[in-house]
């Protein structure tokens, strides 16, 4: 039986040839240090001395071992260079057996690693990878973790050879076992469940496969849709309910079943039922599971998508009412003032005439011309009056009587959502649960014996009007809201999910933590965390550094920058930062090189293609041709479409490219193909130029606001702001200071966007941040203490800055720093004590976060909800407050980080400008109507950009070479690194699309050659 393809063809290469190394690099690694350098010089032969350096070299990179004869020609020319002997002076014949052997002998001794051996390793690995192998982790993944623990236990890489055997083996045993025991425990009651999903029912009007309607739901809100994925749901939860104690003897985990309910979900039903009877049992098992916390977590958002709609247009309207009232109010207030004033005036002429030196007989004359029996004045009592009522009328709330209005039209909606959606019952609000529980046993056939405990004091009261009447309409809106507000702040969980559980279960299981605390923190990389008193300790020095420094800078004038104002405020001014462009000349004619041509040539250099793999990589089929991906790409990234595309080109079918794309369309392998790309552009020594200090790299992110084209989807949000009347979403996407495109991900537009930087940064495996800019947006408390934490440098742009409160310690109280009058001075203190309370639970997210078992995105979703009763948010945020106020303090008095930070975000608008030109189809607005498919679009139109980039570089990087002599070259990289390679004039990106062998061919010839330095000695 043939071994499994556990790495493509082009990876294989890669581990099984040495690296390939720039000029820089070259000089690194072959550096003997001065243990081993006395001993190999003394070696008689050359060839022996290069030979050693080589491997030498070679195993400092990538801690293996490689053939002579794979040696590359480059590094024996520059070893043979340093020795004085022409390259052919090294003869591989010779550097062979016994000497190759001792040779790899002395380099293990030397880093302590020992020597691969099958008979010893093999079945070590097979245990080290076991839960990887359990959980159906792609096989690159298996990999990457193998060497990594290969590299921790330090023994040498092995052959590729061996990694295939053994996770050949091990895969196979797995699927073995796994057949044997499900095989052992399904029974008939199973079968007759599963057998559902294989059987055909009319859907509207046409037969299907019950299985095929429950592979996807319709994003739509409308009452008819909503009650149809309802139904979808039901069914899946009936089914579930039959076999899950079936799965949970069978011990799949949830990656598990997500990776075989993928494969159905991508499959016919008829692909299905030609596989063996007890393997299609439990995949329809996996499905089964994986599909109803998918559905129940689509539920929930169609639930909040129509709550926030209908309580948003009450909210509108009170707020109308309000508004439209005020010029009446304004009138009846003047009115006000005016009897006020004239009253008072006559009380005081009163008061004068009581207290005068005349007779009474002369006060009672002069009484009654003031006031004359016939009053000449208008009555005030109906002005009071109307007054009277126009303020009852203010104090008086219609948020309720508005409620009530739309209640009809959201009943239709929220009713059979929250009816059918299962709770978490350990972990939510059992008031609540209680309310739900009785609104779902009655069908919604509420009375006054509803329970109320879950509402306020206030709403309990609205309930009841003046006759004792009991609001129905109110009690359901009441609790509809009350649920929405409960799924956000996380007091109301799911029990089957993925985006809605109890933040604990996004965290390292509190079992492990507390049993291998010790062990996470090392393989995090976080010891220096440990001690919190340290920490503490450090901060509260920088920052009373950076107090008396700001201040003294402002003082002595050598802030050139600062301007206080009248209100003994102050305000930053910054020089004008400008923004970087691209030299059109250094660029072939504008519209000149099809997209397609771009995407092929770095195809060819980076092989991105190879990480679109199919759902089921162990079975072998043909591979569709490279057009064939080239144009799905498009399709998606350019926005046209599938059907569009299809039409835009005359080689290609709809069927071809929504087959290609059913089956090896996914986002994770998207995301994997764009990291092919950075990881090359990353290492070009032209991109490295690029960067404005040595040794360090600046990222940015921004979110970029895109109108969908139909407002038929609950997977975006209203926004009069930004969509008029429509609604749209926020791609928000990374670029680092070489405009490389390094992470972007498709969010709502009402979320903050602080939520998601971290994703950005910690779940990229190719750019590094050292410095990372934001806008306003794009900065939190709470994101300052987890940048901090986790290392990296942060400098957002914050708009009014001089608002932000900062903060000190109570060994430096504020009147300490206010009698040194300074113009910046803390307006609070941190609370210190809760620091210390919750280190070890902030312990435990930041070595969660780092260690990937959830996004900071999901945390932040639970945090951002139920902030104000969360003690680790709070403590975080106290935390948080300390960088913080070390960058206001710093921005203010370096010149040179707000330019920095202005310059990272112009990288960013600059890129995204890039993006409106690639996401050019049906003007811009997104055609995508799930969220799968948006991110889809987005990772594609990421692609493009990057394969664009790419491609700018090698130009350049080509030009540069070609570049007559020496002068010529130093000035052409001059003119390339003051203006950026973020180009894409001289890219045809629409019009009849050409996937044709020509058209793909490299015609600049940038691939000629595999040597890109433009600086080699």
């Amino acid at each position: 039986m043939p071994l499994i393809q556990v790495l493509s063809p082009k990876s294989q290469e890669a581990y099984e040839r040495p690296p390939v190394f720039t000029a820089k690099e070259r000089k690194y690694f072959f550096r003997l240090p001065a243990s081993l350098k006395l001993n190999i010089d003394s070696l008689s032969a050359h060839s022996h001395r290069v030979g050693f350096r080589l491997m030498f070299g070679y195993f400092l990179a990538e801690k293996k071992f490689y053939r002579p004869t794979d040696f590359r020609d480059k590094d024996i020319r520059y070893l043979c260079k340093q020795y004085g002997i022409l390259p052919f002076g090294f003869d591989i014949d010779s550097y062979k057996g016994k000497l190759y052997s001792r040779h790899r002998h002395m380099i293990l001794d030397h880093f302590a690693f020992q020597a691969y051996k099958s008979h010893i390793h093999n079945e070590l690995i097979a245990d080290a990878i076991r839960d990887q192998i359990y959980s159906w982790e792609e096989y690159h993944l298996i990999v990457k973790y193998l060497l990594e623990w290969l590299e921790w236990r330090r023994i040498e890489k092995p052959r590729y050879y061996n990694l295939q055997l053994i996770i050949t083996e091990c895969i196979r045993g797995r699927n073995n076992q796994i057949n044997k025991l499900f095989r052992s425990l399904l029974q008939d009651h199973h079968k007759e469940a599963l057998d559902q999903l294989l059987t055909k029912s009319d859907n509207s009007g046409r037969d299907e496969y019950v299985l095929t309607t429950l592979q996807e739901l319709d994003p739509s809100d409308a009452p008819t849709k909503i009650r149809r994925n309802v139904k979808k749901l039901q069914k899946i939860q009936d089914i579930y309910d039959i076999i899950k104690p079936l799965l949970n003897q069978i011990g799949l985990n949830q990656s598990a079943i997500r990776h075989l309910g993928e494969i159905v979900l991508h499959s016919k039903s008829w692909h299905l039922t030609r596989r063996e009877q007890v393997d299609v049992y439990l995949y329809l098992c996996a499905f089964t599971a994986y599909q109803r916390a998918l559905f129940e977590d689509w539920m929930v958002r169609t639930f909040l998508s129509v709550c926030a709609t209908s309580f948003g247009s009450a909210a509108k309207k009170e707020k109308d009412r309000l508004f439209e009232g005020r010029q009446k109010r304004k009138q009846l207030f003047e009115q006000v003032i005016e009897i006020a004033h004239d009253n008072n005036s006559l009380l005081s002429t009163i008061r004068a005439l009581a207290w005068s030196d005349i007779t009474a007989v002369e006060k009672e004359e002069q009484l009654q011309r003031l006031l004359p029996q016939e009053s000449t004045q208008i009555d005030q009592d109906p002005v009071l009056h109307q007054i009277k009522e126009e303020v009852e009328d203010l104090e008086h709330d219609n948020y309720y009587a508005y409620l009530i209005e739309g209640a009809a039209k959201l009943q239709h909606r929220a009713a059979p959502i929250i009816s059918q959606l299962t709770f978490d019952t350990t972990t939510s609000d059992t008031k609540l649960l209680d309310a739900i529980r009785h609104f779902s046993n009655k069908a919604g056939s509420i009375t006054k014996t509803a329970p109320i405990e879950f509402l306020n004091e206030q709403d309990a009261a609205a309930l009841t009007d003046d006759t004792g009447r009991f609001k129905v309409s109110l009690y359901k809106m009441l609790l509809f809201q009350q649920t929405t507000d409960a799924i956000k702040r996380g007091s109301l969980n799911l029990l089957y999910s993925h985006k809605y559980k109890a933040m604990d279960d996004y965290l390292i299981p509190k079992h492990i933590w507390d049993r291998d605390k010790e062990d996470l923190i090392d393989r995090a990389n976080l010891n220096h965390l440990k001690d919190i008193g340290q920490r503490m300790a450090e901060f509260k020095k920088m920052m009373s550094h950076h107090f008396h420094l700001t201040n003294k800078n402002i003082i002595n004038g050598d802030n050139k920058h600062f301007r206080r104002n009248k209100k003994h405020g102050y305000h930053i001014t910054t020089p004008k930062v400008e923004k970087d462009a691209p030299d059109t000349s250094l660029f072939p004619d504008q519209a000149y090189i099809p997209v397609s041509e771009v995407l092929s040539t770095v195809d060819k250099v980076t092989g991105f293609l190879e990480c679109f793999r199919h759902l089921q990589p162990a079975h072998r089929k043909k591979r569709p041709v490279k057009s064939v991906f080239f144009a799905g790409i498009t399709a998606y990234g350019c926005n046209l479409g599938i059907p569009a595309m299809a039409k835009a080109t005359a080689s290609l079918s709809t069927h071809q490219l929504e087959h290609m794309v059913n089956w090896y369309f996914n986002v994770d392998d998207i995301n994997k193909a764009n990291t092919a790309i950075v990881n090359f552009t990353n290492k070009l020594p032209l991109a490295n130029l690029q960067r404005k200090k040595k040794g360090t790299l600046r990222t940015s992110s921004d979110g970029q606001k895109i109108k969908v084209a139909s407002d038929n989807t609950i997977f975006a949000n209203y926004s009069a702001k930004y969509f008029n009347k429509g609604k749209g979403v926020v791609a928000y996407s990374f670029v680092d200071e070489r405009y490389i495109p390094f992470y972007s991900t498709i969010i709502d537009s009402s979320v903050r966007e602080a939520s998601y930087v971290l994703d950005g940064l910690l779940h990229n495996d190719a750019i590094k941040s050292d410095m990372h800019t934001t806008d306003t947006h794009g900065f939190s408390e709470v994101l300052f203490g987890l940048m901090d934490l986790l290392g990296f440098g942060f400098s957002p742009n914050i708009a009014k800055i001089q608002t932000l409160y900062l903060y000190t310690f109570k060994e430096y109280p504020i009147s300490y720093w206010t009698d040194h009058d300074y113009p910046v001075l803390p307006k609070r203190y941190v609370k210190e004590n809760l620091i210390p309370t919750y280190w070890d639970d902030m312990l435990r997210l930041v070595v969660s976060l780092k260690l990937k078992y959830c996004t900071t995105s999901q945390i932040f979703r639970r945090f951002n909800s139920y902030s104000r009763q969360h003690p680790l948010y709070t403590a975080l945020k106290e935390y948080g407050r300390m960088p913080k106020t070390l960058h206001v303090l710093r921005f203010i008095d370096d010149l040179t980080l707000r330019q920095d930070s202005r310059k990272s975000g112009n990288a960013i608008e600059s890129s995204n400008k890039f993006s409106n030109a690639i996401f050019f189809a049906h003007g811009g607005e997104m055609i995508f109507l799930t969220r799968i498919e948006q991110h889809i679009a987005e990772a594609c139109k990421r692609l493009i950009k990057n394969a664009i980039i790419c491609w700018n570089y090698l130009y350049l990087t080509r030009k540069v070479q070609q570049a007559h002599n020496q002068e010529k070259a130093a000035q052409l990289l001059h003119v390339i690194n003051n203006s950026t390679v973020n180009a894409w004039k001289h890219i045809y990106f629409n019009g009849t699309y050409d996937f044709s062998e020509d058209i793909l061919s490299d015609s600049f010839n940038l691939l000629q050659s595999q040597n890109y330095d433009v600086d080699e000695e």
